[in-house]
Protein backbone atom coordinates (compact mmCIF):
# COMPACT_ATOMS: atom_id res chain seq x y z
CA UNK A 1 0.00 0.00 0.00
CA UNK A 2 2.86 2.40 0.84
CA UNK A 3 4.63 1.53 -2.42
CA UNK A 4 1.48 2.30 -4.42
CA UNK A 5 1.06 5.65 -2.66
CA UNK A 6 4.71 6.53 -3.18
CA UNK A 7 4.50 5.59 -6.87
CA UNK A 8 1.33 7.69 -7.27
CA UNK A 9 2.99 10.73 -5.69
CA UNK A 10 6.07 10.40 -7.90
CA UNK A 11 3.91 10.07 -11.02
CA UNK A 12 1.82 13.11 -9.99
CA UNK A 13 4.98 15.13 -9.37
CA UNK A 14 6.42 14.18 -12.77
CA UNK A 15 3.14 15.06 -14.52
CA UNK A 16 2.98 18.41 -12.73
CA UNK A 17 6.53 19.25 -13.81
CA UNK A 18 5.70 18.25 -17.38
CA UNK A 19 2.55 20.40 -17.43
CA UNK A 20 4.39 23.40 -16.01
CA UNK A 21 7.23 22.95 -18.52
CA UNK A 22 4.83 22.52 -21.45
CA UNK A 23 2.82 25.58 -20.37
CA UNK A 24 5.99 27.66 -20.16
CA UNK A 25 7.07 26.51 -23.64
CA UNK A 26 3.65 27.29 -25.10
CA UNK A 27 3.58 30.73 -23.49
CA UNK A 28 7.08 31.50 -24.77
CA UNK A 29 6.17 30.28 -28.27
CA UNK A 30 2.94 32.28 -28.29
CA UNK A 31 4.72 35.41 -27.12
CA UNK A 32 7.44 34.90 -29.74
CA UNK A 33 4.84 34.54 -32.51
CA UNK A 34 3.03 37.64 -31.29
CA UNK A 35 6.27 39.62 -31.11
CA UNK A 36 7.16 38.81 -34.72
CA UNK A 37 4.32 41.08 -35.80
CA UNK A 38 4.47 43.32 -32.76
CA UNK A 39 4.41 47.05 -33.72
CA UNK A 40 7.15 47.83 -31.21
CA UNK A 41 9.50 45.26 -32.78
CA UNK A 42 9.73 47.41 -35.91
CA UNK A 43 11.25 50.41 -34.10
CA UNK A 44 12.62 49.21 -30.75
CA UNK A 45 15.19 51.97 -30.31
CA UNK A 46 12.93 54.99 -30.89
CA UNK A 47 9.51 53.63 -29.89
CA UNK A 48 8.25 54.55 -26.36
CA UNK A 49 9.38 51.90 -23.84
CA UNK A 50 7.04 48.93 -23.59
CA UNK A 51 5.65 47.88 -20.21
CA UNK A 52 6.75 44.25 -19.66
CA UNK A 53 4.04 41.61 -19.83
CA UNK A 54 3.87 37.82 -19.62
CA UNK A 55 0.52 36.71 -21.06
CA UNK A 56 0.23 36.69 -24.86
CA UNK A 57 -2.74 38.67 -26.22
CA UNK A 58 -3.92 39.81 -22.75
CA UNK A 59 -0.63 41.59 -22.04
CA UNK A 60 -1.08 44.34 -19.42
CA UNK A 61 -4.88 44.43 -19.67
CA UNK A 62 -5.46 43.29 -16.09
CA UNK A 63 -3.08 45.87 -14.63
CA UNK A 64 -4.74 48.67 -16.58
CA UNK A 65 -8.23 47.47 -15.64
CA UNK A 66 -7.51 47.50 -11.90
CA UNK A 67 -6.31 51.11 -11.73
CA UNK A 68 -5.23 52.72 -15.02
CA UNK A 69 -3.93 55.93 -13.44
CA UNK A 70 -1.77 54.16 -10.85
CA UNK A 71 -0.56 51.66 -13.47
CA UNK A 72 0.52 54.37 -15.91
CA UNK A 73 2.08 56.45 -13.15
CA UNK A 74 4.12 53.48 -11.92
CA UNK A 75 5.60 52.63 -15.31
CA UNK A 76 6.14 56.20 -16.49
CA UNK A 77 8.14 56.71 -13.29
CA UNK A 78 9.94 53.40 -13.80
CA UNK A 79 11.10 54.39 -17.29
CA UNK A 80 11.52 58.06 -16.32
CA UNK A 81 9.61 59.19 -19.41
CA UNK A 82 6.43 61.01 -20.41
CA UNK A 83 5.47 58.46 -23.07
CA UNK A 84 5.14 54.68 -22.63
CA UNK A 85 3.60 51.87 -24.67
CA UNK A 86 1.32 49.14 -23.36
CA UNK A 87 0.32 45.86 -24.98
CA UNK A 88 -3.23 44.81 -24.03
CA UNK A 89 -5.92 42.68 -25.68
CA UNK A 90 -3.70 42.11 -28.71
CA UNK A 91 -3.20 45.83 -29.35
CA UNK A 92 -0.57 48.48 -28.72
CA UNK A 93 -1.50 51.62 -26.78
CA UNK A 94 0.86 54.57 -26.55
CA UNK A 95 0.20 56.65 -23.42
CA UNK A 96 1.13 60.30 -23.99
CA UNK A 97 1.68 62.34 -20.81
CA UNK A 98 3.43 65.43 -22.20
CA UNK A 99 0.75 68.11 -22.80
CA UNK A 100 2.58 69.62 -25.80
CA UNK A 101 2.73 66.23 -27.54
CA UNK A 102 -0.88 65.54 -26.52
CA UNK A 103 -2.05 68.80 -28.11
CA UNK A 104 -0.11 68.03 -31.30
CA UNK A 105 -1.59 64.53 -31.61
CA UNK A 106 -5.13 65.81 -30.97
CA UNK A 107 -4.72 68.81 -33.29
CA UNK A 108 -5.65 66.98 -36.49
CA UNK A 109 -2.22 67.71 -37.98
CA UNK A 110 -1.65 63.99 -38.62
CA UNK A 111 -4.34 62.69 -41.03
CA UNK A 112 -3.14 59.14 -40.34
CA UNK A 113 -4.54 59.42 -36.80
CA UNK A 114 -8.29 59.06 -36.49
CA UNK A 115 -10.78 59.86 -33.72
CA UNK A 116 -13.46 57.74 -35.41
CA UNK A 117 -13.03 54.96 -32.85
CA UNK A 118 -14.46 57.11 -30.05
CA UNK A 119 -17.47 58.09 -32.15
CA UNK A 120 -18.02 54.46 -33.09
CA UNK A 121 -17.96 53.45 -29.41
CA UNK A 122 -20.57 56.10 -28.59
CA UNK A 123 -22.88 55.24 -31.47
CA UNK A 124 -22.53 51.46 -31.34
CA UNK A 125 -22.15 50.99 -27.59
CA UNK A 126 -23.87 53.89 -25.85
CA UNK A 127 -26.82 54.24 -28.24
CA UNK A 128 -26.89 50.85 -30.07
CA UNK A 129 -27.01 52.52 -33.48
CA UNK A 130 -26.55 49.96 -36.27
CA UNK A 131 -23.15 49.40 -37.88
CA UNK A 132 -24.37 50.71 -41.24
CA UNK A 133 -25.80 53.93 -39.79
CA UNK A 134 -22.67 54.43 -37.67
CA UNK A 135 -20.49 54.21 -40.79
CA UNK A 136 -22.66 56.79 -42.55
CA UNK A 137 -22.47 59.13 -39.57
CA UNK A 138 -18.69 58.88 -39.47
CA UNK A 139 -18.59 59.76 -43.19
CA UNK A 140 -20.75 62.83 -42.47
CA UNK A 141 -18.87 63.88 -39.31
CA UNK A 142 -17.47 67.13 -40.72
CA UNK A 143 -20.89 68.34 -41.91
CA UNK A 144 -22.54 67.46 -38.61
CA UNK A 145 -19.77 69.08 -36.58
CA UNK A 146 -20.03 72.26 -38.66
CA UNK A 147 -23.77 72.41 -37.98
CA UNK A 148 -23.28 71.94 -34.24
CA UNK A 149 -20.62 74.66 -34.18
CA UNK A 150 -22.88 77.10 -36.05
CA UNK A 151 -25.48 76.69 -33.31
CA UNK A 152 -23.28 76.30 -30.22
CA UNK A 153 -20.18 78.42 -30.89
CA UNK A 154 -21.33 81.41 -32.96
CA UNK A 155 -21.97 84.33 -30.64
CA UNK A 156 -25.51 85.34 -31.65
CA UNK A 157 -26.84 81.78 -31.69
CA UNK A 158 -25.09 80.81 -28.45
CA UNK A 159 -26.26 83.94 -26.65
CA UNK A 160 -29.87 83.38 -27.67
CA UNK A 161 -29.71 79.84 -26.31
CA UNK A 162 -28.26 81.04 -23.01
CA UNK A 163 -30.94 83.72 -22.66
CA UNK A 164 -33.72 81.19 -23.32
CA UNK A 165 -32.08 78.80 -20.87
CA UNK A 166 -31.99 81.45 -18.12
CA UNK A 167 -35.56 82.51 -18.76
CA UNK A 168 -36.89 78.96 -18.32
CA UNK A 169 -34.61 78.32 -15.35
CA UNK A 170 -35.67 81.47 -13.47
CA UNK A 171 -39.38 81.55 -14.28
CA UNK A 172 -40.21 77.83 -14.29
CA UNK A 173 -37.56 75.38 -13.14
CA UNK A 174 -36.05 76.88 -9.97
CA UNK A 175 -39.41 77.94 -8.46
CA UNK A 176 -40.73 74.42 -9.03
CA UNK A 177 -37.66 72.78 -7.49
CA UNK A 178 -37.81 75.09 -4.46
CA UNK A 179 -41.52 74.53 -3.99
CA UNK A 180 -42.86 78.00 -4.72
CA UNK A 181 -44.68 79.42 -7.72
CA UNK A 182 -42.42 82.48 -7.75
CA UNK A 183 -38.99 83.07 -6.26
CA UNK A 184 -40.23 86.19 -4.43
CA UNK A 185 -42.52 83.97 -2.30
CA UNK A 186 -39.63 81.78 -1.23
CA UNK A 187 -37.80 82.01 2.11
CA UNK A 188 -35.81 78.84 2.90
CA UNK A 189 -35.34 75.35 1.44
CA UNK A 190 -33.13 72.33 2.10
CA UNK A 191 -32.41 70.07 -0.86
CA UNK A 192 -29.66 67.83 -2.24
CA UNK A 193 -27.05 69.67 -4.30
CA UNK A 194 -27.12 67.04 -7.08
CA UNK A 195 -30.89 66.78 -6.81
CA UNK A 196 -31.24 70.51 -7.39
CA UNK A 197 -28.57 71.08 -10.05
CA UNK A 198 -29.28 67.87 -11.94
CA UNK A 199 -32.95 68.66 -12.39
CA UNK A 200 -32.26 72.33 -13.04
CA UNK A 201 -29.86 71.58 -15.90
CA UNK A 202 -31.89 68.69 -17.32
CA UNK A 203 -35.28 70.45 -17.31
CA UNK A 204 -33.91 73.77 -18.58
CA UNK A 205 -32.00 72.03 -21.40
CA UNK A 206 -34.96 69.88 -22.45
CA UNK A 207 -37.31 72.87 -22.46
CA UNK A 208 -35.08 75.30 -24.36
CA UNK A 209 -32.24 73.74 -26.36
CA UNK A 210 -34.51 71.04 -27.82
CA UNK A 211 -38.03 72.08 -26.77
CA UNK A 212 -38.64 68.49 -25.70
CA UNK A 213 -41.41 69.36 -23.24
CA UNK A 214 -42.55 65.72 -23.17
CA UNK A 215 -39.14 64.77 -21.75
CA UNK A 216 -38.97 67.61 -19.21
CA UNK A 217 -40.43 65.60 -16.33
CA UNK A 218 -39.28 63.58 -13.34
CA UNK A 219 -39.77 60.19 -15.01
CA UNK A 220 -37.49 61.04 -17.92
CA UNK A 221 -34.93 62.73 -15.65
CA UNK A 222 -34.66 59.61 -13.51
CA UNK A 223 -34.39 57.43 -16.62
CA UNK A 224 -31.54 59.51 -18.02
CA UNK A 225 -29.68 59.51 -14.70
CA UNK A 226 -30.09 55.73 -14.44
CA UNK A 227 -28.75 55.36 -17.99
CA UNK A 228 -25.76 57.55 -17.10
CA UNK A 229 -24.63 55.02 -14.47
CA UNK A 230 -23.73 52.63 -17.30
CA UNK A 231 -22.50 55.16 -19.88
CA UNK A 232 -18.84 54.11 -19.61
CA UNK A 233 -19.66 50.40 -19.61
CA UNK A 234 -21.98 50.68 -22.62
CA UNK A 235 -19.32 52.65 -24.48
CA UNK A 236 -16.84 49.78 -24.23
CA UNK A 237 -19.38 46.95 -24.51
CA UNK A 238 -21.61 47.26 -27.61
CA UNK A 239 -23.17 43.81 -27.06
CA UNK A 240 -26.87 44.35 -26.34
CA UNK A 241 -27.03 41.01 -24.52
CA UNK A 242 -24.12 41.93 -22.23
CA UNK A 243 -25.61 45.37 -21.54
CA UNK A 244 -28.91 43.79 -20.50
CA UNK A 245 -27.18 41.29 -18.24
CA UNK A 246 -24.73 43.68 -16.56
CA UNK A 247 -26.84 46.85 -16.25
CA UNK A 248 -30.48 45.78 -16.74
CA UNK A 249 -31.92 48.94 -15.12
CA UNK A 250 -29.72 51.30 -17.15
CA UNK A 251 -30.48 49.37 -20.33
CA UNK A 252 -34.22 49.60 -19.69
CA UNK A 253 -33.93 53.30 -18.81
CA UNK A 254 -32.18 54.11 -22.08
CA UNK A 255 -34.76 52.20 -24.09
CA UNK A 256 -37.55 54.08 -22.30
CA UNK A 257 -36.04 57.44 -23.30
CA UNK A 258 -35.46 56.29 -26.89
CA UNK A 259 -39.07 55.17 -27.09
CA UNK A 260 -40.28 58.51 -25.76
CA UNK A 261 -38.21 60.31 -28.39
CA UNK A 262 -39.61 57.99 -31.04
CA UNK A 263 -43.13 58.96 -30.00
CA UNK A 264 -42.26 62.65 -30.43
CA UNK A 265 -41.11 62.20 -34.02
CA UNK A 266 -43.34 59.41 -35.26
CA UNK A 267 -45.66 60.63 -37.99
CA UNK A 268 -49.24 60.98 -36.85
CA UNK A 269 -52.04 59.64 -39.07
CA UNK A 270 -52.32 62.00 -42.00
CA UNK A 271 -50.17 63.48 -44.71
CA UNK A 272 -46.58 64.73 -44.88
CA UNK A 273 -47.63 68.30 -44.00
CA UNK A 274 -48.81 67.09 -40.60
CA UNK A 275 -45.34 65.63 -40.00
CA UNK A 276 -43.82 69.03 -40.67
CA UNK A 277 -46.27 70.63 -38.25
CA UNK A 278 -45.18 68.18 -35.54
CA UNK A 279 -41.56 69.29 -36.02
CA UNK A 280 -42.55 72.91 -35.50
CA UNK A 281 -42.93 72.10 -31.83
CA UNK A 282 -39.16 71.71 -31.50
CA UNK A 283 -36.35 74.24 -31.42
CA UNK A 284 -34.57 75.50 -34.54
CA UNK A 285 -31.50 73.66 -33.26
CA UNK A 286 -33.35 70.33 -33.10
CA UNK A 287 -35.05 70.88 -36.44
CA UNK A 288 -31.75 71.62 -38.17
CA UNK A 289 -30.19 68.51 -36.66
CA UNK A 290 -33.23 66.45 -37.65
CA UNK A 291 -32.93 67.52 -41.30
CA UNK A 292 -29.31 66.32 -41.36
CA UNK A 293 -29.94 63.10 -39.40
CA UNK A 294 -32.92 62.04 -41.50
CA UNK A 295 -30.72 62.20 -44.60
CA UNK A 296 -28.31 59.70 -43.07
CA UNK A 297 -30.47 57.22 -41.18
CA UNK A 298 -34.06 56.26 -40.52
CA UNK A 299 -36.25 54.40 -38.07
CA UNK A 300 -34.66 53.14 -34.88
CA UNK A 301 -31.20 54.49 -35.80
CA UNK A 302 -32.59 58.00 -36.23
CA UNK A 303 -34.19 58.10 -32.80
CA UNK A 304 -31.11 56.63 -31.14
CA UNK A 305 -28.95 59.32 -32.75
CA UNK A 306 -31.32 62.01 -31.45
CA UNK A 307 -31.18 60.37 -28.03
CA UNK A 308 -27.38 60.48 -27.77
CA UNK A 309 -27.34 64.10 -28.98
CA UNK A 310 -29.90 64.96 -26.30
CA UNK A 311 -28.01 63.07 -23.56
CA UNK A 312 -24.71 64.72 -24.50
CA UNK A 313 -26.20 68.13 -23.73
CA UNK A 314 -26.42 67.51 -19.97
CA UNK A 315 -24.62 64.31 -18.95
CA UNK A 316 -21.25 66.02 -18.42
CA UNK A 317 -22.64 69.42 -17.41
CA UNK A 318 -24.49 68.03 -14.38
CA UNK A 319 -21.41 66.64 -12.53
CA UNK A 320 -19.40 69.70 -13.58
CA UNK A 321 -21.97 72.05 -12.01
CA UNK A 322 -22.15 69.86 -8.89
CA UNK A 323 -18.42 70.08 -8.23
CA UNK A 324 -18.21 73.81 -9.04
CA UNK A 325 -20.89 74.63 -6.46
CA UNK A 326 -19.46 72.10 -3.99
CA UNK A 327 -16.08 73.82 -4.18
CA UNK A 328 -17.73 77.24 -4.00
CA UNK A 329 -19.44 76.32 -0.73
CA UNK A 330 -16.27 74.66 0.59
CA UNK A 331 -14.08 77.75 0.09
CA UNK A 332 -15.22 80.80 2.05
CA UNK A 333 -12.81 83.18 0.27
CA UNK A 334 -14.04 82.01 -3.13
CA UNK A 335 -17.69 82.42 -2.09
CA UNK A 336 -17.13 85.97 -0.84
CA UNK A 337 -15.10 87.02 -3.91
CA UNK A 338 -17.58 85.58 -6.40
CA UNK A 339 -20.55 86.95 -4.43
CA UNK A 340 -19.00 90.42 -4.62
CA UNK A 341 -18.31 89.96 -8.34
CA UNK A 342 -21.89 88.84 -9.05
CA UNK A 343 -23.44 91.66 -6.99
CA UNK A 344 -21.34 94.24 -8.84
CA UNK A 345 -22.44 92.84 -12.20
CA UNK A 346 -26.16 92.86 -11.34
CA UNK A 347 -25.88 96.35 -9.83
CA UNK A 348 -24.28 97.58 -13.04
CA UNK A 349 -27.01 96.01 -15.18
CA UNK A 350 -29.72 97.47 -12.94
CA UNK A 351 -28.21 100.94 -13.22
CA UNK A 352 -28.50 100.62 -16.99
CA UNK A 353 -32.21 99.93 -16.71
CA UNK A 354 -32.23 96.13 -17.03
CA UNK A 355 -35.61 94.63 -16.23
CA UNK A 356 -36.26 91.82 -13.77
CA UNK A 357 -35.50 88.98 -14.12
CA UNK A 358 -32.06 90.11 -15.27
CA UNK A 359 -30.63 87.73 -17.86
CA UNK A 360 -26.90 87.61 -18.45
CA UNK A 361 -25.36 88.03 -21.88
CA UNK A 362 -22.08 86.49 -23.06
CA UNK A 363 -20.41 89.83 -22.39
CA UNK A 364 -21.77 89.75 -18.83
CA UNK A 365 -20.52 86.29 -17.95
CA UNK A 366 -17.10 87.04 -19.42
CA UNK A 367 -16.70 89.62 -16.63
CA UNK A 368 -16.99 86.92 -13.94
CA UNK A 369 -13.24 86.30 -13.66
CA UNK A 370 -13.31 84.88 -10.13
CA UNK A 371 -15.99 82.39 -11.15
CA UNK A 372 -13.93 81.52 -14.23
CA UNK A 373 -10.95 80.67 -12.04
CA UNK A 374 -13.02 78.53 -9.68
CA UNK A 375 -14.54 76.67 -12.63
CA UNK A 376 -11.15 75.94 -14.23
CA UNK A 377 -9.61 74.78 -10.95
CA UNK A 378 -12.62 72.49 -10.42
CA UNK A 379 -12.18 71.03 -13.91
CA UNK A 380 -8.44 70.62 -13.33
CA UNK A 381 -8.55 68.78 -10.04
CA UNK A 382 -12.02 67.28 -9.75
CA UNK A 383 -13.68 66.69 -13.11
CA UNK A 384 -10.94 64.68 -14.80
CA UNK A 385 -10.21 61.84 -12.33
CA UNK A 386 -9.89 59.30 -15.17
CA UNK A 387 -9.80 61.24 -18.42
CA UNK A 388 -8.50 59.78 -21.70
CA UNK A 389 -8.71 60.93 -25.33
CA UNK A 390 -7.80 58.50 -28.08
CA UNK A 391 -6.47 58.57 -31.65
CA UNK A 392 -5.93 55.43 -33.73
CA UNK A 393 -3.47 55.03 -36.60
CA UNK A 394 -5.29 54.18 -39.84
CA UNK A 395 -2.05 53.37 -41.69
CA UNK A 396 1.68 52.97 -41.12
CA UNK A 397 3.53 56.29 -40.87
CA UNK A 398 6.45 58.14 -39.33
CA UNK A 399 5.30 60.28 -36.39
CA UNK A 400 7.30 63.42 -35.65
CA UNK A 401 6.54 65.21 -32.39
CA UNK A 402 8.42 68.02 -30.62
CA UNK A 403 11.29 65.93 -29.23
CA UNK A 404 10.44 62.46 -30.53
CA UNK A 405 10.17 60.68 -33.84
CA UNK A 406 9.28 57.03 -34.41
CA UNK A 407 7.53 54.62 -36.76
CA UNK A 408 3.88 53.87 -36.04
CA UNK A 409 2.08 50.81 -37.37
CA UNK A 410 -1.58 50.85 -38.38
CA UNK A 411 -3.83 49.90 -35.48
CA UNK A 412 -1.69 51.58 -32.80
CA UNK A 413 -3.85 53.67 -30.44
CA UNK A 414 -2.59 56.84 -28.76
CA UNK A 415 -4.16 57.72 -25.41
CA UNK A 416 -3.78 61.26 -24.09
CA UNK A 417 -4.45 61.50 -20.37
CA UNK A 418 -5.61 64.88 -19.04
CA UNK A 419 -5.55 63.49 -15.51
CA UNK A 420 -1.74 63.58 -15.53
CA UNK A 421 -1.52 66.92 -17.35
CA UNK A 422 -3.85 68.56 -14.83
CA UNK A 423 -1.84 67.23 -11.86
CA UNK A 424 1.66 67.74 -13.21
CA UNK A 425 3.89 69.45 -10.62
CA UNK A 426 6.09 70.79 -13.41
CA UNK A 427 3.07 72.75 -14.69
CA UNK A 428 1.10 73.57 -11.55
CA UNK A 429 2.56 74.58 -8.22
CA UNK A 430 1.32 72.29 -5.45
CA UNK A 431 -0.90 70.48 -8.00
CA UNK A 432 -2.95 68.34 -5.61
CA UNK A 433 -4.11 71.36 -3.58
CA UNK A 434 -7.34 73.09 -4.65
CA UNK A 435 -6.61 76.79 -5.20
CA UNK A 436 -9.73 78.54 -6.42
CA UNK A 437 -7.80 81.66 -7.52
CA UNK A 438 -5.08 79.77 -9.44
CA UNK A 439 -6.30 81.08 -12.82
CA UNK A 440 -6.91 84.72 -11.92
CA UNK A 441 -5.08 87.39 -13.94
CA UNK A 442 -4.53 85.13 -16.99
CA UNK A 443 -1.45 83.21 -15.85
CA UNK A 444 0.73 81.30 -18.33
CA UNK A 445 1.94 77.76 -17.75
CA UNK A 446 5.07 75.97 -18.93
CA UNK A 447 6.67 72.55 -18.92
CA UNK A 448 10.39 71.91 -19.40
CA UNK A 449 10.87 75.63 -19.97
CA UNK A 450 8.39 75.79 -22.85
CA UNK A 451 5.09 77.63 -22.67
CA UNK A 452 2.07 75.38 -23.07
CA UNK A 453 -0.65 76.11 -25.64
CA UNK A 454 -4.13 77.10 -24.47
CA UNK A 455 -6.31 75.71 -23.13
CA UNK A 456 -4.02 74.23 -20.49
CA UNK A 457 -7.08 72.90 -18.64
CA UNK A 458 -9.85 71.36 -20.70
CA UNK A 459 -12.12 68.29 -20.54
CA UNK A 460 -13.32 68.82 -24.13
CA UNK A 461 -10.74 66.98 -26.24
CA UNK A 462 -8.94 68.84 -29.01
CA UNK A 463 -8.52 69.47 -32.71
CA UNK A 464 -11.36 69.20 -35.22
CA UNK A 465 -13.36 66.88 -32.94
CA UNK A 466 -13.26 69.18 -29.89
CA UNK A 467 -16.67 69.26 -28.21
CA UNK A 468 -18.75 71.98 -29.93
CA UNK A 469 -20.85 72.45 -26.78
CA UNK A 470 -17.97 73.60 -24.60
CA UNK A 471 -18.94 77.28 -24.45
CA UNK A 472 -22.59 76.42 -23.83
CA UNK A 473 -21.68 74.07 -20.96
CA UNK A 474 -19.47 76.64 -19.25
CA UNK A 475 -22.06 79.35 -19.91
CA UNK A 476 -24.84 77.30 -18.33
CA UNK A 477 -22.81 76.65 -15.18
CA UNK A 478 -21.85 80.31 -14.83
CA UNK A 479 -25.40 81.65 -15.24
CA UNK A 480 -26.69 79.10 -12.71
CA UNK A 481 -24.09 80.12 -10.10
CA UNK A 482 -24.56 83.83 -10.80
CA UNK A 483 -28.33 83.63 -10.46
CA UNK A 484 -28.20 81.57 -7.26
CA UNK A 485 -25.81 84.01 -5.59
CA UNK A 486 -27.86 87.01 -6.70
CA UNK A 487 -31.04 85.62 -5.12
CA UNK A 488 -30.03 83.30 -2.29
CA UNK A 489 -27.53 82.62 0.42
CA UNK A 490 -26.40 79.03 -0.26
CA UNK A 491 -24.69 76.83 2.32
CA UNK A 492 -24.18 73.23 3.37
CA UNK A 493 -26.79 71.98 5.83
CA UNK A 494 -24.01 70.59 8.05
CA UNK A 495 -22.21 73.10 10.24
CA UNK A 496 -18.87 72.30 8.61
CA UNK A 497 -17.88 71.50 5.04
CA UNK A 498 -18.57 67.82 4.34
CA UNK A 499 -16.04 65.47 2.81
CA UNK A 500 -16.33 65.29 -1.00
CA UNK A 501 -18.46 62.31 -2.04
CA UNK A 502 -16.79 59.49 -3.96
CA UNK A 503 -17.07 59.31 -7.72
CA UNK A 504 -19.63 56.97 -9.23
CA UNK A 505 -17.93 53.64 -10.01
CA UNK A 506 -18.15 53.26 -13.81
CA UNK A 507 -16.32 49.88 -13.88
CA UNK A 508 -14.27 51.28 -16.78
CA UNK A 509 -11.08 53.26 -17.43
CA UNK A 510 -12.94 56.56 -17.55
CA UNK A 511 -15.16 58.75 -15.36
CA UNK A 512 -17.17 61.93 -15.92
CA UNK A 513 -16.84 62.87 -12.25
CA UNK A 514 -20.48 62.07 -11.40
CA UNK A 515 -20.73 61.86 -7.57
CA UNK A 516 -21.86 58.60 -6.02
CA UNK A 517 -23.97 60.33 -3.37
CA UNK A 518 -25.61 63.70 -2.77
CA UNK A 519 -24.82 66.51 -0.33
CA UNK A 520 -27.60 68.44 1.48
CA UNK A 521 -27.57 72.23 1.00
CA UNK A 522 -29.76 75.09 2.21
CA UNK A 523 -31.12 78.03 0.21
CA UNK A 524 -32.10 81.17 2.11
CA UNK A 525 -33.66 84.10 0.27
CA UNK A 526 -31.39 87.19 0.33
CA UNK A 527 -32.99 90.36 1.62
Amino acid sequence: SMNITSHYQETLQENTINVVFLTAVLLFAAKFLVWRNHPVSYDKKRFPPLVPYYLPFFGSAMGMARDPIAFIQKWASHFNTDMISIYAAGKIFVIVLNPRDSSLILSGRFPQLSWEGAKRMIFRGVALVSEEATDKNIEMSKQQHALLESHLLKKDSLEQKLLSYQSAMISEVIPTLLGSKEQKDFEKKEIGLLEFLGRNIYFSTAKTLFKFDALANEEMYQANMEFDKAFGFFMTNPSEKKQKQTYPNSYAAREKVVERIRSLFTQQPGNEEEKEEVNEKFSDYMNDLYKVFVGIEEGDDLYRHIFITFAASFINTIPAAFWVVFQLLSNKDAYEAIQEEVDALYKKKKSKGANSPMLLTLEDIEQLKCLDSLLLETVRLTLTPKSFRGRKAKKDFELKLHDKQFFVKAGTTFLMCKTFNHRDEDIFEDPLTFKWDRFLNSPTFSKNGRRLPEPVVSPFGGGPSMCPGRRLAYGEIKVIVAHLLSEFHVEFVSSSSPDPPKFLDTKTWTSTGMPESDVPIRFTKRV
